[in-house]
């Protein structure tokens, strides 16, 4: 109106807008790199500068990154705002830029914040029984537990939580997993039991990168190595089973096989052991498959029991078998003194020993080997007093006889005169032996136990050491005979002329032989009734 005025004022603002950015930090290192992918779907919240919720028409402003990873909060007047952003349930955030941070929005003002986050990683390792060696798990390798395994960085250093290295140790299925595991470089180690040997080795102490929600599984498998253990024994009673008073049989040679019967080889050597004085031989250290083994039975004997021997026995992790060899040996074959008699339908054993002409041990000089049917060892010069030996020969049915053989030392220089022996022979210790180890001697001793064997096996009285002592009469009358030998007397049956014979010969020795010969007699006679 008249002299009147008016003033119109707009003030105006460009408004502001708020971005928020998340990306997956695949490496971890809180930067997005070129191989980092943004990361769509996250939802992300307007606040203000105080944290509480800016709203429209009630309602709280919110959004959701597209597929750059991006959402922008668009049209806001000036003031103060936060962006929070819901990080996926289970990531963990490793760059965070303004996020959740007051940020002062002038007019036409915008503001960005970052979020870096990670799935965790994982790695598992799985241990397992390789039981046929073959460098793979088949359907009846069992899975491994308890065993310890190291989570170690790419270089080979420990990966340390609080300042402790992380280890597990596989469960019932032979797994151990290390989990929410930044990303990185990791490998691990498996801590092989003692004594085993690894087949498979898959990731196992191999540098793995796991990115982002990664995972690497590393697999080892492994065996405990077999053993196969050979057993030989002499089966004294040809029962087929070991039994008191049946010994163990050292320096026999066993042989490792495969299960095809060829020889298992090492470094281009067959594999070969021999029985210890316990008659055993085990073959250790073995990968598992199949394995036989063969036994070098001694010349001359015959088996009697046979269990895994020559037979595929298949071994897994951690295996063992065992195979047993029985022996019995044929008729004077073993310088143990155990003979077998094997011509007849019941096997018979003989036992061929030298003793004292009373029955007693031999001097300790003095050793017997009844294979050979010789005597050795180193004889004081002069003897003291008279050797009376007697070669007894006896079965397992209670028969035996004896073959005596008299050496005479200086102390009888005397006697050995009367009985046609140079005075000397006692000083002359090589005379001595030569005496004890001649041929004919050993004839005489293998000829006794001869006829022994098939007399006792017929069941047919033995009243001397030879059946026919004419015989023997022929052995003597063209020299093979020792002077120090002493032949018996032909041999009359029945106890008075056996007696009378006894009597006439006034020998030390025989004493302990009638005893025998008289034991024996009354067992055969009980026997044939």
């Amino acid at each position: 109106s008249s002299g009147g005025s008016a003033s119109a004022v707009e003030g105006v603002y460009v408004p502001a807008t708020f971005t928020a950015h998340v990306y997956t930090d695949t490496t971890g290192n809180n930067t997005q790199d070129g191989t980092d992918p943004n990361l769509p779907g996250v939802t992300v919240r307007l606040l203000d500068g105080s944290g509480n919720p800016v709203t429209s028409g009630g309602v709280a402003i919110t959004g959701t990154t597209d597929g750059n990873g991006n959402v922008s909060f668009t049209g806001l007047p000036p003031g103060t705002y936060q962006v929070a952003v819901v990080t996926p349930s289970g990531d963990t955030v490793t760059e965070h830029t303004n996020v959740s941070t007051p940020i002062v929005l002038g007019p036409g003002g915008s503001a960005s914040a970052v979020e870096g986050v990670y799935v965790p990683a994982t790695f598992t390792a799985h241990v397992y029984t390789d039981n046929n060696a073959n460098s793979t798990q088949n359907g009846g390798d069992p899975n491994l537990p308890g065993v310890t395994v190291e989570l170690l960085s790419g270089s080979g250093d420990p990966v340390l939580v609080g300042g402790v290295p992380v280890t597990g140790t596989t469960d019932s299925s032979g797994n151990v997993s290390f989990t929410g595991l930044p990303p990185g470089t990791y490998q691990i180690a498996v801590v092989t039991p003692t004594g085993d040997t690894v087949t498979q080795h898959t990731n196992v102490s191999t540098p793995v990168v796991l990115t982002s929600g990664g995972s690497a599984t590393a697999i080892e498998g492994l065996y405990a190595p077999a053993s196969f253990t050979t057993h030989v024994y002499t089966d004294n009673n040809a029962d087929s089973t070991q039994n008191t008073g049946d010994t163990n049989l050292p320096g026999a040679t066993v042989k490792l096989l495969d299960g095809s019967g060829n020889p298992v080889v090492v470094g281009g050597v067959p594999v070969v052991g021999t029985t210890d004085a316990n008659g055993n031989i085990t073959f250790t250290g073995l990968t598992p498959g199949s394995y036989q083994v063969a036994v070098v039975t001694p010349s001359g004997e015959t088996i009697t029991q046979l269990t895994n021997v020559g037979t595929p026995i298949v071994l897994a992790s951690g295996g063992s078998a065992t195979a047993i060899e029985g022996v019995v040996v044929q008729l004077v074959n073993r310088p143990s003194g155990i003979l077998m008699f094997g011509a007849v339908a019941e096997a018979r054993q003989l036992y061929v020993e030298a003793r004292n002409a009373d029955g007693g041990s031999v001097p300790s000089w003095l050793i017997f080997d009844p294979a050979t049917k010789s005597f050795s060892g180193q004889p004081p010069t002069p003897l003291k007093t008279p050797l009376e030996i007697i070669v007894v020969v006896r079965d397992n049915k209670g028969n035996q006889t004896f073959i005596d053989v008299s050496v005479f030392g200086s102390a009888a220089a005397d006697t050995g005169v009367e009985r046609g022996l140079p005075p000397d022979i006692g000083d002359d210790t090589s005379t001595l032996l030569e005496q004890l180890n001649s041929q004919a001697l050993r004839d005489a001793i293998r000829n006794a136990v001869d006829q022994f064997a098939r007399r006792t096996a017929e069941h047919r009285p033995l009243l001397a050491p030879w059946a026919d002592p004419s015989g023997f009469a022929r052995m003597a009358e063209t020299s093979m005979l020792p002077p120090a030998f002493d032949p018996p007397t032909q041999i009359l049956e029945g106890r008075s002329a056996f007696t009378s014979q006894l009597h006439r010969a006034s020998r030390m020795g025989q004493l302990a032989q009638a005893r025998a010969m008289l034991d024996m007699m009354a067992s055969i006679a009980g026997r044939v009734g």
